[in-house]
């Protein structure tokens, strides 16, 4: 009889300890959970700004990516990463925001220069973005960029926006450095602007472009 209602009891506590257990996990799977509003195959036009200059032995010269200026481009999202539960910023970018999801052309369907497609069409993936609890993600990130002092750093970053969410990366190294950020819709996740600037001080030749791209229509 002992036995029976230790077994019994043991029983029980197994069942309440599950039941929390499958109660709390639920809460933060409901807590964690990112979820695309975008499909893919869903289309984005915006239209691109560029500035920058290239200098060499005290001559200027015109940069690359100046053939984007005032030019409308096509984004396409080709494929997306599956519904996510993040638990950690490092996951977030592995398996979000590095994940490649768009393919970009000219709005008339032209191709990008081979030369400038990648760099473009990679900051543009990393733009689009699920939504889910944005506080979350922002604590993932520090929220500023700190002031660039004879140092190597690395890192990304975020900020919460009302209605919007900023998140970036930045990179800088003996007077060279590479930003990339984005304003995003909570609601939608889609970009309503992209930017990215990269730039070189020292050396021979030397550079800063900046390109930035502003949502126009969705389709």
């Amino acid at each position: 009889m002992n036995y029976r209602r230790k077994l019994m009891a043991a029983i029980a506590i197994t069942i309440i300890i599950t039941v929390g257990v499958a109660t709390i996990t639920d809460s933060l799977r409901q807590y964690l959970f990112f979820d695309w509003k975008v499909e893919e195959n869903d289309q984005f036009v915006y239209n691109v700004s560029v500035v920058g200059y290239r200098e060499s032995g005290h001559f200027f010269y015109p940069i690359p990516q100046a053939v984007l200026n005032n030019s409308y481009i096509l984004i396409e999202l080709v494929t997306l990463p599956n519904k996510s539960i993040i638990l950690s910023g490092n996951q977030f970018s592995e398996q979000i925001i590095e994940y490649m999801k768009t393919d970009v052309v000219f709005e008339n369907g032209t191709e990008i220069p081979l030369t400038l497609y990648s760099e473009l069409d990679t900051v543009c993936s990393r733009c689009f973005l699920p939504v889910g609890p944005w506080p979350i993600l922002d604590s993932f990130y520090p929220d500023t960029i700190p002031e660039f002092v004879n140092q190597t750093i690395e890192s990304y970053l975020s900020r919460s926006l009302r209605e919007e969410f900023s998140v970036g990366h930045y990179s800088y190294e003996d007077q060279r450095g590479y930003v990339w950020l984005t304003i995003t819709s909570t609601i939608t996740g889609v970009p309503s602007v992209m930017t990215y600037s990269a730039w070189n001080f020292s050396g021979l030749v030397k550079y800063f472009y900046n390109v930035t791209m502003s949502l126009i229509d969705c389709n």
